[in-house]
């Protein structure tokens, strides 16, 4: 079954206005000296001292984790949390290049910054680097959406044009998205265990229902340590940051169907490094699997061969815990061909996917989110699904290289 998510309803939600979070003191970030105008060509809002989650602040997780080393930011869009230590550029010449580039773009904000002589990441930079990633995610997904923030109401009741956006300005979510990012795997679990158990040992992506904000946990320890590597770490954050912000589009009433806000995670994650790819769930799972990046070729092979899930039938997945690689690399070519050739029609169709506001306190079923999905897919594409992949197949047989 699709899960849907119990959120409340219309006339009952009720997230907290003007919360005593109390009175942290934020530490002085040493690039921009904390100082406005500097904060503000960064991008910057605060350092610290803003609302977290349901009923929680800055000051009430620093207290709830004690002497552990916390800095925050705000940004337009987000509120991260990083206890990341230092990260020293490796000699790698695919990641030494990534990170200068990024450098070099975050240099643009803050005019002292000098990515030629930058060895090592310390803890600051490390989260300013954050924040720019995951502002120009956001935006990413805004323009493949086709939307920008004037789209959005500023309040929840409160209609766009005529037309319902959600309940607030972040992609129609009250409250900005927040990231949790910590060096050891406790740190998340005492977090989580207190403020949105349970805590089962892994990355978490958790909805706070009162305050209305949608949140990513994770720590670098996840993954035998593999995510120490700010590359994969930068994957594994964007994946599980691209579901939140699709599924929250126009309020986060029900989860979409698997293979949008599964495929869309992809074409993110294989725009930064296409060898990091990263499943929300995969059965069957091999060291081939993990090690054969060039999904294109896997796919020009089975489109070659007449060996594929057909659109049909990915359109019915409900679940992650039944899908193979295979399954993952199907997901991510129908979105990479849709956002490639299809841009203002996947737009729309996204627009309708989220078009199930509840009616008297009713969530849609499985069954209306699917049905939603057949009528949503005929009204922006024109076609069926048997159509569309015939047209797929075409295309795959001309981008994606044989072996």
């Amino acid at each position: 079954m699709l899960h849907t998510q119990v959120v409340g309803l219309l006339g009952l939600l009720t997230f907290l206005s003007n919360p005593a979070f109390g009175q942290d003191k934020s530490e002085v970030d040493p690039y921009t000296k904390n100082e406005p105008a500097a904060m503000k060509a960064a991008g910057i809002l605060r350092f610290g001292n803003f609302p977290w989650g349901d009923e929680h602040g800055t000051s009430s997780v620093e207290e709830t984790l004690g002497d552990t080393d916390l800095l925050w930011i705000e940004t337009s869009h987000f509120r991260i949390a990083s206890t990341l230590g230092e990260y020293s550029i490796p000699n790698n010449q695919r990641q030494k290049k990534k990170i200068r580039t990024e450098l070099e773009e975050l240099a643009k904000k803050i005019p002292n910054l000098n990515p030629r002589r930058i060895r090592t990441l310390d803890a600051w930079l490390r989260l300013h680097l954050w924040a720019m990633r995951l502002e120009k995610t956001y935006n990413e997904v805004s323009a493949i959406l086709q939307i920008e923030d004037s789209n959005f109401p500023p309040e929840k009741g409160v209609l766009v044009s005529g037309k319902y956006m959600g309940e607030g300005p972040f992609l129609g979510m009250p409250e900005k998205f927040t990231l949790f990012i910590a060096e050891k795997e406790s740190t998340l679990g005492r977090y989580s265990s207190r403020y949105c158990p349970p805590f089962s040992g892994g990355p978490k992506r958790h909805l706070f229902q009162k305050f209305g904000s949608m949140m990513f946990g994770t720590a670098e320890e996840f993954a035998n340590g593999l995510l120490k590597d700010d590359t994969q770490m930068h994957c594994h954050v964007v994946a599980s940051i691209v579901h939140n912000l699709v599924d929250c589009y126009r309020f986060y009433w029900y989860s979409l169907p698997v293979w949008i806000p599964e495929g869309l995670a992809h074409h993110f994650v294989r725009q930064i490094e296409p060898r990091f790819n990263q499943f929300t769930s995969v059965k069957e799972y091999s060291p081939n699997d993990g090690d054969n990046w060039e999904w294109e070729e896997r796919i020009r092979a089975r489109v070659g061969h007449n060996f594929f899930p057909t659109f049909s039938k990915l359109m019915q997945w409900t679940g992650h815990s039944d899908r193979k690689v295979a399954d993952h690399m199907m997901m991510w070519s129908r979105v990479d061909y849709l956002v490639q050739e299809k841009p203002d029609s996947f737009a729309s169709f996204l627009d309708s996917m989220t078009g199930l506001v509840p009616g008297k306190g009713q969530l849609p079923t499985t069954e209306e989110i699917l049905a939603l999905q057949e009528k949503a897919f005929l009204e922006a594409f024109g076609t069926s699904p048997e159509s569309f992949d015939k047209q797929w197949t075409t295309w795959v047989k001309k981008k994606y290289k044989a072996k």
